[in-house]
């Protein structure tokens, strides 16, 4: 009779199949462990959004938006001008990037004329203000510059600019306005003879922008004005208001008057008579000048702005400054 005897396996054996379940093994703890990172990504990505979405949220119900209300004063103490010697408000304001967030026009007829209220968010805005009588729309290239005068088209103006904070809290700005511009007020001693049909009076040397930072002319620049002669006018001294921005470091405009025989856009022109004048300018004040034009009189047209032992001579220029409410002052030459 035959007797089986069962051997242990062989060393090797053993080491391999622990191997595989070792194996087995990290490859399940690895699957566990990547699904729980993932999940976990997973997690804090959509609990990031949660957080973010939740403090836009509070941000726009924290009143991102202030009500800002702009008050413009006006002061008007001179009784015999008109109380207020424009047509036209136009406010502006702009943003830390020099954009245009408000663009409101107002006329003097309204009841609100002077006050608007505007929504702006926390932080630095620029706000100007202009008041005139001009047909066309001030344009802006930037906050401080304005081109105001066109061809045939000015008048006097006044302005305010200012920096603001805007908090998020109710507030009040007020703004005052000045005057930026200056009066060249052309008449003749003698009158329009009947011969005469029209005008254009050309002043150079001024400027048709304003710098809202210091209130003075930009570019150099023309100011025309020209018109046809009506009935009323014939007989009677020429008069003539012409406005414009003096520039710095100039203190002279150079204005051309022609006469013509022919009314505007005639096909034949006729020149009657032109003459150049030579006139001192001072920031928000009136140039008074008086002259012959049609008649013989002094041909030395470069007014002299001498020592006043001249004032009491013939022919010699006068200069007056006085204190004017609407006016800095009223400098009177006889050209």
């Amino acid at each position: 009779m035959r007797t089986r005897v069962r051997l242990p396996p062989a060393p090797l054996t053993l080491v391999t199949m622990k191997a595989k379940r070792f194996a087995l093994f990290v490859i399940m703890m690895l699957a566990l462990v990547g699904l729980t990172s993932c999940e976990k990504a997973v997690l804090d990505e959509e609990s990031t959004k949660a957080v973010k979405d939740s403090e836009n949220t509070t941000q726009q119900d924290d009143g991102t938006t202030s009500k800002v209300t702009l008050l413009l004063r006006v002061e008007v103490t001179r009784a015999d001008e008109n109380p207020m010697p424009w047509n036209t408000l136009q406010f502006e304001v702009f943003n830390k990037s020099d954009k245009s967030v408000a663009h409101i026009v107002q006329s003097i007829d309204n009841d609100s004329c002077g006050t608007v209220s505007v929504q702006l968010t926390p932080g630095t805005y620029k706000v100007a203000v202009l008041a005139h009588s001009l047909s066309g729309e001030p344009k802006f290239s930037s906050p401080t510059k304005v081109a105001l005068f066109t061809k045939n088209d000015c008048s006097d103006v006044f302005y305010a600019y200012s920096v603001i904070q805007v908090e998020n809290k109710a507030q009040e700005v007020e703004l005052t306005l000045h005057r930026a511009t200056s009066l060249i007020r052309f008449h003749t001693k003698d009158v329009i003879p009947e011969n005469v049909k029209s005008f254009i009076l050309t002043c150079s040397g001024g400027s048709s922008i304003l710098d809202l930072g210091n209130g003075l002319g930009g570019a150099k620049d023309e100011q025309i004005i020209k018109f046809n002669v009506v009935d009323s006018m014939v007989g009677k001294p020429l008069s003539v208001d012409i406005y414009t921005f003096k520039r710095s470091g100039y203190n002279e405009v150079n204005l051309t008057v022609a006469a013509y025989k022919s009314e505007l856009g005639a096909d034949r022109v006729s020149l009657l008579k032109s003459k150049d004048y030579t006139i001192p300018i001072k920031h928000s004040e009136i140039s008074d000048c008086s002259t012959s034009f049609f008649t013989d009189g002094d041909d030395n047209t470069e007014i002299n702005t001498g020592d006043d032992s001249n004032d009491d001579k013939e022919g010699g220029t006068s200069f007056k400054v006085k204190v004017d409410t609407a006016w800095v002052g009223v400098n009177y030459y006889n050209l």
